[in-house]
């Protein structure tokens, strides 16, 4: 009983070291405002020796003088458990880093235990200080001092460059040089093998479960079921590619305002690469498949020879006016095939995807939708009603069909706006929405 007491008790002891481990926040933080009005440096474990931080608070009390801009440094050996972005977010809106409405502040958080520094920049200075252009004054003027225990040195040239940048001075040219190839070549790889290997191969088991499947009989519908496959499947890549497109139209606009357009075609790799090198190449790969697959040569049904399909100059000559008026408005094609022993002909069509309709008199695919009326309006209960009036292009048929309008749909959205709370300090009152960089050595 007494064991099982003790060893109850230290668990409690335990659990309660670990609960204080996690339960740092930023009111353990303190403020340097609270003391020195002037002061902008919160180094309550001493990691950065007195010098450092008298340097700090001057510099960063002239910036402040000059532009309005508020820059708070803190470096502690620890936050607990708790995850340095998340932190540093929280602790930047307690504080108010920066202006109220200009929300011109940056924090620059360092936690030594996690070996990490973080950059979190307020709402007004993001066009300034991009992410981009924090990571790198993080990986070329700070993490290298760090990684050789120079922790004041690291703060005071990373702060420096901050500060020449609020000003619009000129700093030392930030160059790609420490930007992780390895990273973007990977990257880049990998991006290429699931944009372009990973289409191939899906595409690739198509065809043959296409060419053995006794559903399909005619070169045609073989070209029909795998040009469906491949509208699918390229498809999804497309539609995969789209944030990287977005993220790199993001990065192009963040660069030419920093003037670094070569960074851009660095950062642009990951992105461009995969669509250049993965996904028009398979394109490219599975137009050829369709076109073989379409022109593979058939038997022939009277003499049991072999038909092979003609030449377009040549094959014009089997079709009817109607046919060759339907592959002049691609709206359908046709290929013929010829048999070399009893010349027999066998003219088959392939419907293309346009935007034109069977003609009800004539039959040919040239019917094309002139103009539309509202009969009945559509609801949020119930459908309406259309009058569509389409014309051949070919026997100049004109007819007018109703068509279904669907139930309009509601897009309702809400959204929240959290309130400001107020300055834990004195600062100005300024906001973060999650922008900057994080690194660690």
């Amino acid at each position: 009983m007494k064991n099982h007491l003790i060893i109850l008790i230290l668990s409690l002891i335990v659990s309660g070291f670990c609960a204080n481990a996690a339960a740092i926040d930023f009111n353990d933080i303190p403020n340097p405002k609270t003391a020195d009005a002037n002061a902008f440096v919160s180094n309550p474990d001493g990691i950065m020796n007195g010098e450092t931080v008298r340097l700090l608070n001057t510099q960063l009390n002239e910036l402040e003088k000059e532009t309005g801009a508020e820059v708070a440094v803190v470096a502690v050996n620890s936050i607990g458990s708790e995850e340095i972005e998340d932190f540093a977010n929280s602790l930047f809106n307690h504080w108010g880093i920066g202006k109220a409405g200009a929300d011109n502040g940056v924090l620059v958080l360092f936690v030594l235990d996690q070996r990490a520094i973080r950059f979190e920049i307020g709402y007004g200075l993001e066009g300034a200080l991009p992410d981009a252009i924090c990571k790198r004054i993080q990986t070329q003027a700070m993490i290298p001092e760090f990684k050789d225990g120079n922790y004041d040195a690291g703060i005071l040239a990373g702060v420096d460059m901050i500060t020449k940048i609020i000003k619009d001075e000129p700093v030392p040219e930030l160059t790609s040089d420490h930007i992780g190839w390895k990273f973007f070549l990977w990257a880049t790889l990998i991006l290429i093998a699931v944009f372009g290997l990973v289409p191939f191969l899906v595409l690739r088991g198509r065809i043959k479960k296409i060419t053995q499947n006794s559903k399909y009989q005619t070169n045609a519908e073989r070209f029909a079921a795998f040009n469906l496959q491949k509208n699918m499947t390229l498809g999804c890549a497309f539609f995969l590619l789209i944030p990287l497109l977005f993220f790199a139209l993001f990065v192009l606009i963040a660069m030419i305002v920093i003037g670094q357009i070569k960074i851009f075609l660095l950062l642009a790799l990951p992105v461009f690469v995969p669509l250049l090198g993965g996904v028009m190449p398979v394109q490219i790969w599975a137009k050829r498949k369709m076109k073989m697959m379409r022109q593979s040569p058939i038997p022939c049904k009277k003499c049991g020879g072999t038909m092979c399909v003609l030449p377009e100059m040549e094959s014009n000559h089997s079709l009817n006016t109607s046919q060759q008026f339907e592959k002049q408005l691609h709206s359908m094609d046709y290929d013929v095939f010829n048999c070399g022993q009893c010349q027999n002909r066998e003219v088959f069509p392939v419907d293309l995807s346009s935007k034109y309709s069977r003609c009800t008199k004539c039959g040919t695919k040239s019917s094309v939708k002139k103009n539309q009326k509202t009969v009945t309006s559509a609801t949020y209960s119930s459908t309406g009603l259309k009058d569509v009036t389409y014309s051949c292009l070919f026997c100049q048929h004109t007819e007018t069909k109703q068509e279904i309008i669907p139930r309009r749909t509601s897009s309702s959205g809400s959204s929240s706006g959290g309130s400001r709370s107020s300055s834990g300090g004195s600062f100005g009152g300024g906001r973060s929405g999650g922008g900057g960089s994080t690194s660690r050595w």
